[in-house]
């Protein structure tokens, strides 16, 4: 799991860039959106399948080592949950779990699938 956090066309076609725990992953095969979390299948360094991840939408609060709270609802996150740090400017940085709980931060979290189908918060962006 990890953030898209490079979307650019030319004439070949469009071009995704995932960041995965700190390693980039470049793929022009399926269509992704700049910062939204992102599934991939990676054999041999190479991209072979990607999906968006799905917003949770609300207010996030109460960010802990294993939850955080959406709307008055408490979502479970995965063991290895990646976070990123947006800059303003659309400019991401991988960062711990810690960090993102001892900050002051706005979250924007993605999800694999529903909770009630073995779904987990896959992925954090933070904001100021």
């Amino acid at each position: 799991y990890g953030l898209v956090t490079k979307v650019s066309e030319d004439e070949s076609g469009l071009t995704s860039t995932i960041d995965v725990a700190g390693s980039l992953y470049t793929t022009g095969a399926f269509r992704l959106s700049k910062g939204t979390g992102a599934q991939l299948a990676i054999s041999g360094g190479s991209v072979v399948s990607a999906a968006q991840l799905q917003a949770v939408s609300g207010t996030a609060t109460d960010l802990t080592q294993s939850t955080v709270k959406i709307n008055g609802t408490t979502y479970k996150l995965s063991d290895k949950v990646a976070v990123y740090k947006e800059d303003g400017s659309w400019n991401y940085s991988y960062m711990s779990l810690n960090d993102a709980i001892n900050g002051d931060y706005k979250y924007t979290c993605y999800r694999d699938k529903s909770e009630d189908k073995g779904g987990r918060i896959r992925v954090i962006v933070v904001s100021d």
